[in-house]
Parts: C-alpha cells; sequence; structure tokens
C-alpha cells in the first residue's frame, strides 16, 4: 500500500496546481484524471471517481458543493457509502508507492473517507476569499457575497475537522505564496512528503506554477 497525499481546499484556492506540482513530483493522482478546459487550463487533477463518488455522497446528504449539506447530515451517509468509499481508496493505494488525489468537495466529505486511510497526509490549500469569489464569479456567475460565503463555509469544515483530529500530518500551502515563492514552497513540499524527485522533476514542478 502506497504513502497517500490528499489535497484540500475551497474550489479555486489553487488546489489544481498543488495537484500538478505533486504530479510532476512523481506522485500518482489518478488514472481517470478530468482533463484541461477553458475554465482551467491547465488541468485539475482530479480523478473522476473521486468526483462522482462526491457528488454523489453531497446528493445524498441534501446538497452540492455550492450548497453543502450540514455534517450530521453526511456522517448519516457513512453506511451508505462506506463499499465505495473503501473501494476507492484502496484502489488508489495500491495504484503506485506514492498516490494521492484531489478534489475540493473532499473538503465537505473528509470525515467519511478519514476511517479508511492508512497514514495519510494533508496538503491544505488557502486563497483569500475575495480573489477566490472572484474566480467563482468568473467561472460559474456565481456572486460575489455567495462566493466569499461558501468559501467561509469551506474553511469552518475543515478547520474543524483537524480540530477533531489534531496530530493529522498537515502543511498549508497559500495561493500567492506559492506563484510568488514557488521553489521554496515546493521545497516544503518535499520535504513534508519525504520524497526523492529528480532534478528534472522538480524543474517540471516549477515550472508547472505559472500566475492565472
Amino acid at each position: 500500500m502506497g504513502d497517500c497525499v490528499i489535497v484540500l481546499g475551497m474550489h479555486r484556492s489553487g488546489t489544481s496546481m498543488i495537484a500538478g506540482i505533486l504530479d510532476r513530483l512523481g506522485i500518482n493522482m489518478g488514472d481517470n484524471l478530468i482533463g484541461a478546459m477553458p475554465s482551467n487550463p491547465y488541468g485539475h487533477y482530479e480523478d473522476k471517481e473521486f468526483v462522482e463518488l462526491n457528488d454523489r455522497i453531497l446528493h445524498a446528504a441534501g446538497g452540492f458543493w455550492y450548497n453543502p449539506p450540514g455534517r450530521e447530515a453526511l456522517l448519516e451517509k457513512q453506511n451508505t457509502f462506506k463499499d465505495d468509499i473503501l473501494s476507492l481508496v484502496q484502489k488508489i493505494n495500491d495504484s503506485s508507492k506514492y498516490c494521492g488525489w484531489k478534489d475540493p468537495r473532499t473538503s465537505l466529505t473528509i470525515e467519511l473517507f478519514y476511517p479508511y486511510l492508512t497514514a495519510p497526509k494533508f496538503i491544505v490549500c488557502h486563497r483569500a476569499a475575495v480573489q477566490v469569489a472572484n474566480s467563482l464569479q468568473k467561472r460559474s456567475g456565481i456572486p460575489l457575497e455567495v462566493g466569499i460565503n461558501l468559501k467561509r463555509e469551506y474553511d469552518v469544515r475543515l478547520a474543524d475537522f483537524f480540530t477533531r483530529n489534531k496530530d493529522l500530518p498537515k502543511i498549508d500551502l497559500y495561493y500567492n505564496d506559492v506563484l510568488e515563492n514557488t521553489r521554496e514552497r515546493i521545497s516544503s513540499i518535499v520535504d513534508f512528503l519525504v520524497i526523492k524527485p529528480s532534478s528534472a522533476q522538480l524543474k517540471e514542478a516549477e515550472g508547472f506554477v505559472v500566475v492565472k
């Protein structure tokens, strides 16, 4: 079973950027990735199976990514999706020595996945609420105030999860800091994951980061 890293954070917070870096550092982010789109021309690095499962969980709990169901409503679906979650986690763990996944929806559903994870590591992506809201408005037409409140809700959910699980290995990365100090932040990721990418992989990871 491989070491697994989970990328968390609100949509438009740089999760795709970090997942793309991980991919170039040799982390298998999934075998069925969502490709590039006009709103994300460099790729999402989201495994379709995780996205589809998260959507099913959120819908069953009475919500969507942009209208998050309450924590208790999600936890009530634990047994319903236990087998699906376990199967998907085992699949990605067996895929390679170093694996991971990224789907911002997991910021809402992580408590359902957590019992089936073996020694996971977490990367949490942060970006200013106004920047996130502006990006959501541009991509999806979501009003600024709604986007800001949605970003705060995701932040609250993540803070609550890590408060309940204080000893989990976690690194916090900030969007603008990664853009401005790319080499240093990639080095932080490498040290955190205890991996040994080649010089070519490091160069490719650094070259992937662009100002959007």
